[in-house]
């Protein structure tokens, strides 16, 4: 009988001294594999699984099953393994349970047991049969970790979950505080799960708790910004968000790519960010590929920008496209939306992107109309057909005038609910429209009341408070942007402020600070000089600035 402490891969060695096959003297007797020799590597994948890396579990085990003299019980334990990462791909045999049943008979160990009693949870919540799987937990008397990491992170409640990892008395192994940071996740706890987290990954300095972190904190941003549009957020929100960016951008670069969580997080920032950030668009790109299987929509956005062409595979702005491409097919579909007595909304955006003013003022005089669900959307839609019929003529823009005092009157509450892509293009066109009186009252509602970033809403709303010459609330929004993050732009508007109230040295000052930032830029040239000479500086003193920059 072979000892116990004989190594799973050694030889047993009999000594003979009679007749029979012992040649030599020594009998080699090969031993087969028991399940206690492969417990390192069961563990070893299962981390895998636990960490995500599903192909790397599925190597590792058909290495271990193409090991020779595997005895049953190891082969049945390693059968349900492979149940184990069919269900992490999605897909586990219809036979599942009855391969995982057979390994809790055959496998009176504890760890083994665990293994099979965890997996049966989980088949049992794959199978949407939540309750079979709390009434098999609460059965176990004294749960394994890995029964516990399936009811933590699948089962157990929000309060449940708190109070347990409250609890400074308790040690927890990085299988256990998995479960319940996720759960915590699952529950919607989610500054909770940043400390569970954080826990895990000062614990188990692993690049899974590093993701797991990220993802917590990705989650918990989210829930403080309440989705608002990214225009609309704060200064501080917005450096904490490019912050996440950047260090999913920088762990997925250390990951090689391989990991879908950190790309299905930066698929996330693609959608919130769109196009603003040109390192996201970069990094997007390395990874299209893996960007097309999981999300097309994102993969055909990310192939407009980067190859130059519009191929949305459907919606306004590849309509749009095409008609810009194809003279024919605009008139066709321009004739087709004023033929129609009712548009909806998305129709509205091509039409006026594509048609003139005059098709537009026309469609309406016939009665034209577009479908609105709310009385905000009607107001505003009304608002912006007013504007994409305007001639110029003072009677529009009064009627443009008083029907914004009117919305603004009505839904004075309900503004943070317009679209903010709209609303820029509206206020757009009401400054084109010299009502910028009117901006300046459709945007101070929705904006942050400080801690400012020059988001396209508020470069809009500081044009309009300029033109508008509000200029001690102009002055109050510049304070509210860290001159640190000052761009050229911002510099210009405070030398207009400043010569404004006839501040021109100072509005020298500001235009050299913008000069240093664009020193190409004709237009702050010209208006550098126009201030210089209404200083009556000496002209060899501003020659020679332009001379220095030149």
């Amino acid at each position: 009988m072979a000892n116990e402490n004989t190594t799973p891969t050694a030889r047993a060695m009999q000594v003979h001294h009679s007749t029979g096959d012992n040649i030599g003297g020594d009998k080699h007797v090969h031993q087969s594999i028991a399940p206690s020799a492969i417990q390192r590597p069961v563990e070893d994948i299962l981390t895998n699984l636990r960490h995500r890396t599903v192909d790397t579990a599925k190597e590792k085990l058909s290495s271990l099953q193409a090991t020779s003299q595997l005895d049953t019980a190891t082969i049945t334990i390693l059968s349900t393994v492979s149940v184990l990462i069919d269900l992490a791909y999605g897909t586990p045999p219809e036979d599942s349970y009855s391969i995982v049943e057979s390994c809790l008979r055959s496998s009176p160990d504890s760890f083994f047991n665990d293994i099979a009693l965890s997996s049966l949870m989980r088949l049992d919540i794959h199978n949407k049969k939540l309750e079979d799987a709390t009434r098999r937990y609460t059965a176990i008397k004294s749960p394994g970790d890995y029964c516990q990491e399936v009811f933590f992170e699948f089962i157990a409640s929000n309060v449940f979950l708190e109070d347990y990892f409250s609890s400074s008395a308790l040690i927890f192994s990085e299988i256990t505080l998995c479960g319940i940071t996720r759960g915590l996740l699952r529950c919607g706890s989610f500054e909770q799960s940043v400390a569970a987290a954080n826990r895990l990954k000062s614990t188990y300095p692993t690049f899974n708790s590093k993701v797991v972190s990220l993802i917590t904190r990705h989650h918990y941003f989210n829930s403080q910004i309440f989705q608002a549009h990214y225009w609309l957020i704060t200064r501080s929100d917005q450096k904490q968000l490019i912050a996440l960016m950047d260090e999913t951008i920088t762990m997925l670069e250390e990951s090689q790519g391989d990991n879908k969580r950190l790309i299905i997080l930066l698929i996330s920032f693609l959608n919130y960010l769109n196009e603003s950030h040109p390192r996201l668009i970069d990094a997007c790109w390395k990874y299209i590929n893996t960007i097309e299987q999981l999300d097309s929509s994102a993969a055909a956005f990310l192939r407009s920008l980067k190859e130059r062409n519009s191929n949305y595979p459907s919606g306004p702005f590849s309509e749009i496209d095409k008609a810009q491409r194809d003279f024919s097919y605009r008139n066709s579909l321009i004739k087709h939306l004023t033929e129609s007595s009712e548009i909806s909304q998305e129709q509205l955006f091509i039409l006026s992107h594509i048609a003139k003013p005059d098709d537009i003022t026309q469609w309406l005089r016939q009665g034209g109309k577009v479908n609105t669900a709310s009385d905000l959307e009607q107001q505003f839609v009304a608002i912006e057909l007013l504007c994409h019929k305007y001639d110029g003529n003072l009677k529009s823009r009064a009627e443009i005038k008083s029907a914004v005092a009117n919305f603004i009157s009505v839904h004075q509450g309900e503004l943070s609910q317009l679209n903010p892509p709209r609303l820029l293009e509206l206020t757009t066109k009401l400054s084109d429209a010299d009502l910028d009186s009117q901006v300046c009252s459709l945007l101070k509602p929705i904006l942050p009341a400080g801690d400012l970033w020059l988001s396209p809403l508020v470069r809009s709303y500081i044009i309009a408070l300029v033109n508008s010459h509000q200029l001690t609330t102009l002055e109050t929004v510049l304070a509210e942007i860290p001159k640190g993050d000052w761009c050229e732009f911002l510099w210009e508007v405070k030398a207009r402020q400043l010569d404004r109230i006839n501040e021109t040295s100072g509005a020298i000052e500001a235009m050299e600070s913008a000069l240093d930032l664009a020193p190409a830029s004709l237009s702050l040239w010209h208006y550098c000089i126009y201030l210089h000479k209404k200083n009556k500086t000496p002209q060899e003193q501003y020659v020679d600035l332009l001379k220095k920059n030149s």
